[in-house]
This record gives C-alpha cells, structure tokens and sequence, in this order.
C-alpha cells in the first residue's frame, strides 16, 4: 500500500543525519529525507507496509532491486539481499519483501561410457558395454552422491551464517535507532533548564533593582 507523504523543513540537526556507503544522508530510518543534508525534511507521515520505504524524494515506494522489507515498520528502510556464497546457485531470488535463498550449486559430470563392439558370429550384436565399464560408472555414481552431499552440508552452514550475520546487523540498526532517539530527549531536556534558569535570573535582577 502506498502512502502519501506531506513534509516540512526541518533546521539540520547531527541526529537527521547518518553515514551510508562513506557518506553522509538524510536519516530515512527516523523520518527523514532529501539530497541536501544540511536541510533534511521530516516526514508527517511514514511507509509502514512490507516491501516499501521512504525515498529521497519524500514519497513512499516499492524497494528497489536487490533490496527487501519484510516487516509492516515505519521505523524500518529496504535492506540488501543475502547473496549467495560462490559455490552457490540461487534457489529464489525472493521479493520485495522476501530474501534471496540460495542451494548448493550441483557440479555436472558427464560420463563417459564406451561400448565395445565385439564381432560375434553368432549374433553379431554391437555396442555391448562391458562389466568393467559398468563397474566403473557405479563408481563414479557414488562418488558423485558424496559431493552432492557435502555440497549441501556446506550450504547448511553458509546460510547459518549468513542469517547470523543479519540478525546481528538488525540489532545494531536497533540500537543505533535507541541511542538517537536518548540523544534528541537530552538535547530537549538541556533546551528546557537553559530557559528555565534563565527566566529564574531576569526575575532575580528585577527584584534587586526595585
């Protein structure tokens, strides 16, 4: 569901503004948006539903390619998908709101089976296989099932690792969500007994000039 976006000019404040790929931008993530991050614009309203965000141009769109949202979030932008390990194939390469998955990239050995041909007098049959020749593509047959095997114990592994690494970055995005959040409350907070203290000492000079 797209949602329509009605912004206002914000002053610049250090906390509408994070690092991305080695620059500096508007903090989607909390609201924000536009190319000039030193006059970043607040969202009124933000994209909640799966498989959209908010853009830099202040509207609310589907993720772009490469890119999912799988929670109904406001507080939450595309992120990248998985890519997959280079003994990998995709499985799917998911939505916007779904992952990429990925399965053990399955190498394919063509065999190669001779034929003998043996003159029989008799029946004169050609292109009769040998029993050495079928012993041998048994064998490589199983061989064959043992890499299979070992490719998808090592694709087990590589897809725990990859969900670990990103439910640690979601929990570093979380956090960094928090602790910008306590600063702004801060900021206000000192805002406030600034003004407080100062209304405190203009009401004590008058008194001491009557």
């Amino acid at each position: 569901m797209l949602t329509h976006i009605v912004a206002a000019h914000t002053p610049s404040l250090e906390s509408e503004v994070r690092l991305e790929n080695g620059r500096c931008v508007c903090d989607r993530n909390l609201g924000y948006y536009g190319n000039d991050v030193n006059n970043c614009m607040l969202a009124e309203m933000m994209c909640s539903s799966p498989g959209f965000e908010l853009k830099d141009n202040g509207k609310c769109q589907a993720c772009a390619d490469d890119f999912y949202k799988p929670e109904a979030s406001a507080g939450h932008i595309c992120r990248r998908k998985s890519s997959c390990h280079e003994s990998q194939d995709i499985a799917n390469n998911g939505s916007t709101t779904t992952d990429r998955s990925c399965k053990a990239k399955i190498t394919k050995n063509l065999l190669a089976i001779k034929y003998t041909t043996e003159d029989n007098n008799e029946n004169n049959d050609d292109n009769d296989m040998s029993s050495g020749n079928l012993l041998s593509i048994i064998k490589r047959l199983e061989n064959l099932e043992k890499e299979v095997k070992r490719l998808t114990k090592s694709n087990r592994r590589i897809n725990r690792k990859l969900k670990t690494k990103t439910r640690l970055s979601d929990k570093k995005r979380k956090v960094g969500k928090r602790k910008r959040k306590s600063t702004k409350r801060q900021k206000k907070n000192t805002k406030t007994v600034t003004i407080n203290d100062n209304t405190e000492l203009q009401k004590s000079r008058i008194y001491r000039n009557q």
